[in-house]
This record gives structure tokens, C-alpha cells and sequence, in this order.
């Protein structure tokens, strides 16, 4: 059974990242590749790389839904406190 991949965007907490790889689990920040990063080019490196991707930004939505991009799956968090988006 593969492991999944999980790809960390900018507006999600720092402690969500510290608690994916204190589980062992394979995340990869957007912070380290390109803060500034364009929407479309997240989707596309996280589908690329088979990535679920973290965030807490609802024009994901729009991209994957009502553009039709492709993707690896998406976990769209409230933007709320560390704690909460660790739960």
C-alpha cells in the first residue's frame, strides 16, 4: 500500500506541517519551493508529484470545479486556529 504524499500550502499553520511529520508522513511545503506561488502551478507540481494538497484557500474550488484542472486531491481546512486545523 503506497503512503500518501501530502503537499503543505502557505496560508495553512506551521503546526499542521510539525504534526504531519512527527506522524512520518511524506509533506512538502510550498513555502520551500515558491511562497509566492501561483494557484495553478500548486495544483499542477502537487498533481506531478501525486501530492494531496493542504490549504485553507477556497479558490481551489473554483479551479478543480468549475475550470476542470486536474488533481491529486485536496484537503481544505477552515482558517482557524493550529489547533483546530490539527484536529
Amino acid at each position: 500500500m503506497k503512503k500518501l504524499k501530502f503537499l503543505h500550502d502557505v496560508n495553512v499553520g506551521t503546526s499542521v506541517r510539525r504534526f504531519l511529520k512527527e506522524k512520518r508522513l511524506n509533506v512538502e511545503s510550498v513555502v520551500d519551493l515558491d511562497p509566492r506561488m501561483e494557484d495553478e502551478d500548486i495544483l499542477r507540481h502537487a498533481l506531478g508529484k501525486k501530492q494531496v494538497l493542504i490549504t485553507c484557500d477556497k479558490d481551489f474550488g473554483d479551479l478543480i470545479f468549475n475550470r476542470g484542472l486536474s488533481h491529486a486531491g485536496v484537503i481544505r481546512l477552515e482558517d482557524t486556529t493550529p489547533k483546530k486545523e490539527i484536529a
